[in-house]
């Protein structure tokens, strides 16, 4: 890892750690490094998320995937088992895209938009735990690997798959957003 130079700041540029700042409800002010230390406690504890599957967005019931938050050295043997197996550097990222998603996913839920919030999405009342057989049958297509299965569900839409692993990476960079609400039109 490259060392970085420390530049010193300015003493009259520099905020005191004791500056007020208000909070985001517009309530009490608090003290700079409570808001950065809530700040901090809020991207530590989130590690998970959902994510709406574009093109089952559109209105009750919205098709969503729930993610977890993928370490660095599991990314990077997506990576590499990709890499291997071809070339094309096209196909690379989709199949690296597909399989960070698959990696990360943590169940299949819908959203009936009735206030109860993302349910788990079932077939023969068990909830279906990602990009699984289970889903292709539920949705009544055929696929045997999970690769076939998120294609079959994106109908195999490079583009809507590389948009929707860009949201999951948006999310990764940060947790602390929402990132159906936050990143929208972003991506």
């Amino acid at each position: 890892m490259e060392e970085r130079e420390v530049t010193e700041v300015p003493e009259e540029a520099a905020v005191p750690a004791t500056a007020m700042v208000e909070d985001e409800s517009g309530g009490q002010p608090d003290s700079l490094l409570g808001a950065l230390r809530e700040k901090r406690r809020e991207i530590s504890e989130n590690k998970e998320t959902f994510i709406t599957i574009p093109g089952y967005d559109s209105g009750p019931p919205v098709l969503m995937a729930n993610y977890r938050l993928v370490e660095g050295p599991e990314i990077d043997r997506i990576a590499r088992k990709v890499r291997q197996e071809t070339r094309d550097n096209w196909q690379r990222q989709v199949l690296a895209a597909v399989d960070l998603l698959i990696a990360a996913c943590q169940g299949m839920y819908v959203d009936l938009d009735d206030g109860n919030g993302p349910v788990p999405m079932t077939l023969k009342g068990d909830p279906i735990p990602g990009f699984t057989n289970e889903l292709a049958i539920a949705l009544e297509f055929d696929a045997q690997t999970a690769r076939q299965v998120l294609f079959g569900l994106f109908a195999d839409n490079d583009v809507a798959i590389m948009s929707h692993s860009a949201r999951l990476g948006a999310w990764m960079s940060d947790t602390s957003r929402n990132v159906d609400e936050d990143f929208l039109g972003e991506v």
